[in-house]
């Protein structure tokens, strides 16, 4: 039932969104998710017993999506130039000891690198010319992939894939996944985005499904580490809100480059 619920709520919120709030609107949505994302993961290591600067990392976090929203050629490496000498700086001018400033440095950097700096990528991707369609076929092959992957898993799942890190991911399911990603894909060249190829949208559905369950099992690496079986609670019937995200997280960065540099020369 609570997945059901957040489905109602979050799915026509999203639709919304992407297809009539213009890049700005967008922009402050995905920022609150992101800040809510880096909560979680800091949230996740402190209650691991691991130091970090939860509050730094979602400042420096959400400077690094600004400097993919303003999209100027010198603000995305000066962004990582504030993001590592700001960590430096606010340590230099803390009160607290240095006893763990590797550790929390680390940590800090490490959670804006992997939620703040791939998810960002989503920016890029809505500011495209047809970006609203390709953000609507990037969650298309993301979602259809996961559902089949599950689905396929359960019923007929008998090779684990990766028993070491997830022992309920099978063969057969990440096969499934692949083609529903696939399937998601060539549903939005004929749904919405007809401009595309069947060919491009092949290529785009497969090589974004294998991202997206490369970043399915990233996450499972670290909850593992972590020994936890959710990333948190802020999606009711879903775990956290990383659960949701982790294919998006090395999705969304392949689907862009592909779309750059492979279907749009």
């Amino acid at each position: 039932m609570k997945r059901i619920i957040s489905a109602i709520v979050f799915l026509p919120a999203f639709f919304l969104i992407v297809q009539y709030g213009n890049a700005t609107v967008f922009f402050v949505f995905l920022s609150a998710i992101l800040l809510a994302a880096l909560f979680e993961f800091y949230t996740l290591l402190i209650q691991n017993g691991q130091k970090c600067m939860i509050y730094a990392g979602m400042i420096l976090g959400w400077f690094i999506a600004l400097a993919f929203f303003i999209n100027h050629n010198q603000l995305n490496p000066l962004s990582i130039v504030i993001l590592l000498m700001g960590l430096f700086f606010i340590k230099l001018f803390s009160k607290q000891p240095v006893n763990f400033v590797v550790e929390e440095i680390s940590n800090t950097l490490f959670g804006v690198l992997y939620v703040a700096f791939l998810l960002s990528y989503i920016i890029f991707i809505r500011k495209e010319e047809a970006g609203r369609q390709l953000i609507f076929m990037l969650f298309l092959i993301i979602w259809l992939g996961d559902t089949l992957a599950y689905y396929i898993g359960t019923s007929a799942g008998k090779h684990l894939l990766a028993p070491s890190i997830s022992p309920n991911k099978s063969i057969e399911g990440a096969i499934g996944g692949l083609l529903g990603s696939i399937g998601g894909a060539l549903l939005a060249h004929y749904w919405f985005y007809p401009s595309i190829s069947i060919a491009n949208c092949t290529i785009l559905g497969l090589v974004t499904g294998i991202a997206g369950q490369m970043g399915d099992l990233s996450e499972s690496i670290l909850k593992r580490n972590l020994n936890v079986k959710d990333s948190g609670f802020l999606v009711p019937g879903h775990g956290g809100l990383l659960d949701r995200l982790d294919s998006i997280l090395f999705s969304a960065p392949v689907f862009y480059y592909i779309h750059l540099y492979l279907i749009k020369l």
